[in-house]
């Protein structure tokens, strides 16, 4: 993932959002992103900041600065032809699990995720199913820290 300038942002429509727990401080570091200070309609002073993910879809995080509190943010998706994948991405990045999300849109149509577990003797185990690519991640991650015999990977759970 890297900041974009704004001659390089494709205007998208807008897709989705979701509240994160973090401020714009905290983003800053994490990520190693610069905010731009702008007057958002209605709604005062802002933090905005352009990202482009790997997979080339493009983001705007803004954080309002209402009553001094940044330390909520709100993650827009901007994009011609927005996807979950793009949601997800953006969740693993940040290493956060959708626990810590404050808010996210009933529109978002997420994707399942497996987790599955293969023994020493070849046998598949389906860890559990997760609707953020994230969640998943942080759970292999958990179950892989320590030296075992046992495979993990991730895949899409076939739904239907």
């Amino acid at each position: 993932m890297k900041q974009i300038s704004e001659k390089e942002w494709v205007r998208g429509y807008y897709y989705d959002s979701i509240l994160l727990p973090y401020g714009w401080k905290t983003l800053e570091e994490k990520l190693n992103i610069a905010f731009e200070s702008y007057m958002e309609d209605g709604l005062g002073p802002a933090k905005g900041a352009r990202l482009a993910l790997n997979s080339g879809k493009q983001l705007y995080l803004k954080c309002f600065l209402l009553d001094n509190n940044d330390q909520t943010l709100v993650f827009s998706l901007f994009d011609p032809n927005p996807d979950y994948e793009a949601l997800s991405e953006f969740m693993s990045v940040l290493d956060v699990e959708s626990r810590l999300l404050l808010w996210e849109s009933p529109l978002i149509q997420h994707q399942t995720y497996r987790l599955v577990r293969q023994d020493d003797n070849s046998n598949e185990f389906i860890v559990g199913e997760y609707k953020w690519k994230s969640d998943a991640e942080f759970k292999m991650r958990q179950l892989t820290q320590h030296i075992h015999k046992q495979i993990y990977w991730i895949e899409y759970a076939e739904v239907g």
